[in-house]
C-alpha cells in the first residue's frame, strides 16, 4: 500500500532495481486482459537533460518501431522471453485505437499530488474499483491502463497525459493495490 505522499517523504518506494535504473518487470501483476495487444521491449538510453530514453523495439532483432506501425510490433509471449533472456531493460504496449486501452502516465507522482490533490484521490478511486495501476520503471512516476477509448484525443497536462491511440507507455507489472487518502 502507498501512503498519500507528505511534505517530509522524499521517496515511499522500497523496491529492487535491476540495472540501477528500472524497476524489474513482474509479469505476474499484468492483467490477463493486455496479454493480447502489440507489444515491445525497450533499453535505456541516456539523454543530454539528465532524463532516459525509452525507444520501443522488437524483441526478435531489436530494431526500432513506429507507433504508426502496429502490425510490426510483437506479442506478449515474444517480449516477455526476450525480456527474461536479459536482453532489454524493459517492456512496453501500444496504444491504438483498436487496442481498446488507455493509458495514464503520471511523472513524478508526488510532486503531481501534493498539487493537485484531486489526482491523488481519483487515482484511489481507480484502484478501489478495480483499475489497475502500477509504478513506472523509474518507480517515480505511475501508469494506470484501462479498458476503454477516449470521447476526446490525447491530453498531455504538465505531469499527466493520457493516450489512447498513437503512444507507447513502458510496462513494470509493479502494481499499486491502494493508495491512501
Amino acid at each position: 500500500m502507498i501512503e498519500r505522499p507528505s511534505q517530509t517523504q522524499s521517496n515511499c518506494f522500497d523496491v529492487t532495481l535491476r540495472t540501477g535504473w528500472a524497476l524489474d518487470v513482474n509479469f505476474t501483476n499484468i492483467p490477463t486482459w493486455m496479454y493480447d495487444k502489440k507489444f515491445c521491449v525497450w533499453t535505456a538510453e541516456s539523454r543530454e537533460n539528465g532524463k532516459v530514453n525509452k525507444k520501443p523495439l522488437h524483441p526478435d532483432g531489436g530494431w526500432g518501431l513506429s507507433v504508426n506501425e502496429p502490425k510490426r510490433w510483437a506479442n506478449f509471449d515474444q517480449v516477455q522471453k526476450a525480456y527474461v533472456a536479459g536482453k532489454f531493460d524493459g517492456i512496453g504496449i501500444l496504444l491504438t485505437s483498436a487496442s481498446g486501452v488507455v493509458g495514464i502516465d503520471i511523472d513524478d507522482w508526488e510532486s503531481l499530488t501534493k498539487a493537485h490533490t484531486g489526482v491523488f484521490e481519483a487515482l484511489a478511486k481507480f484502484i478501489q474499483e478495480g483499475g489497475y495501476v502500477e509504478r513506472s520503471p523509474s518507480g517515480a512516476g505511475l501508469r494506470a491502463f484501462v479498458k476503454g477509448q477516449l470521447a476526446n484525443a490525447g491530453q498531455k497536462c504538465g505531469g499527466f497525459e493520457v493516450y489512447d491511440n498513437g503512444r507507447f507507455l513502458t510496462v513494470t507489472g509493479q502494481q499499486l493495490e491502494a493508495l491512501y487518502v
